[in-house]
């Protein structure tokens, strides 16, 4: 069965060359083998946030309009290519979406098999075998060089679903220099993710400031705090290489620890022996709102403290009223950095927030995605 094709984007980064729902006709009962990213936390052997799940359903309600036969490929934790039985998908999520879409059939997780994280050609010819299309709407994933990612679209025709387009589209406007201002929140404790970050979007954005985990490298690195055992000497070299490259870095002036006797205290200057930097403080979250609001858009990666421990969600909570008005330029990538601002009722007033924190790095650093050029390279097997 082959779908009638439109426009053919022209080949490039970002979303070029990619074709979604709107470049293509799909006939009638096309057998679509949707990605889908249903990564969901688990409590007590249930599902404790179902928002991945419902953040799918228009793209089901759209492809069930379009008479689409449906078959969902999701992965569930991290089973290590071995089965495990309190991580089934039909189990754990099939009851949550087959009320409402009952001919939808979900594939098992495909972590269970060593093939995917492998790449490996026969286990996505499995994947793809009774299908005549491939969809991927799991932008999160996109970054991951798996066989459900990369593997299928060098079988099937394949398209970008609605939720990987809209992420794309965010995050274009910083693939390249803008003669607006812009503005950088870096936060977060993933240290590798955010230096290479840093190393790439430093020097083409104007205000850049860090808080979290990510300023302890250089707050150890300019001697306002001792050797922490939390940070690997490399990124304290990394950081005062970043500090000595044009452009200022700005960093925490005040933050909040855990003293040595267990008290929590605000610091200003170099740390106390036994302090343990966990939040910045009021004086740094109203300094940085102040700069970035003069930013024609944002990008906050990461939380500036322990948010899950109050109170050392203070600094973010701070932050984000603080901009108050301005959410509206932020976009906010990552999974913790929406939890956390999601836990001040102020997400929802953001520009865009992307829970595929890892992709949206990939995205800004690389310019491209695994993911991306699969979907690319799938052209192909469209008719021409």
């Amino acid at each position: 069965m082959t779908a009638q094709t439109g426009r053919a984007p022209t080949a490039g980064r970002g979303l070029a060359g990619v074709r979604t729902l709107d470049d293509v006709r799909l006939p009638r009962s096309a057998r679509v083998l949707a990605r889908f990213d249903w990564n969901t936390p688990l409590a007590g052997g249930l599902v404790a946030d179902a928002s991945r799940v419902e953040a799918t359903l228009p793209t089901l309600i759209r492809l069930r309009d379009l008479e689409a036969e449906v078959t969902v490929a999701t992965h569930l934790g991290y089973p290590g290519g071995r089965p495990d039985g309190r991580l089934k998908v039909q189990t754990l999520l099939g009851p949550l979406v087959h009320p409402v879409f009952p001919g939808v059939r979900i594939a098992e997780n495909v972590r269970f098999f060593p093939g995917e994280e492998a790449n490996d050609p026969a286990f996505a010819a499995s994947l793809a075998e009774g299908h005549d299309i491939f969809l991927n709407d799991a932008f999160s994933c996109a970054h991951r060089p798996h066989a459900s990612v990369v593997g299928l679209p060098a079988l099937l025709p394949s398209l970008a679903g609605p939720l990987f387009v809209r992420e794309v589209r965010a995050l274009e406007p910083w693939l390249s220099p803008s003669s607006a201002p812009t503005g950088l929140l870096l936060g977060g404790a993933k240290l590798g993710d955010k230096f290479r970050l840093l190393s790439i979007l430093a020097d083409r954005t104007d205000v850049v400031t860090v808080g979290g985990l990510a300023a302890l490298p250089f707050l150890v690195a300019v001697g306002r705090v001792e050797d922490d055992d939390r940070v690997d000497p490399r990124f304290i070299k990394a950081a005062a290489t970043l500090l000595g490259r044009d452009g200022a870095i700005h960093l925490p002036t005040d933050v909040r620890v855990r003293a040595a006797d267990g008290d929590v205290a605000v610091r200003t200057g170099r740390l106390r022996p036994g302090d343990r930097y966990l939040d910045v403080g009021p004086d740094t979250c109203e300094r940085f709102a102040k700069m970035l609001s003069r930013c024609a858009r944002i990008l906050w990666n990461g939380p500036l403290g322990h948010y899950e421990q109050p109170p050392f969600h203070i600094g973010t909570a701070g932050l984000a009223a603080a901009l108050d008005s301005h959410l509206g330029k932020v976009t906010v990538g990552g999974g913790d950095t929406c939890a956390a601002l999601r836990r001040t009722g102020l997400l929802s007033r953001t520009a865009h927030a992307s829970t595929g924190g890892g992709a949206m790095l990939s995205l800004l650093a690389d310019g491209d995605l695994v993911g991306l050029a699969a979907l690319r390279r799938s052209s192909h097997h469209w008719p021409k």
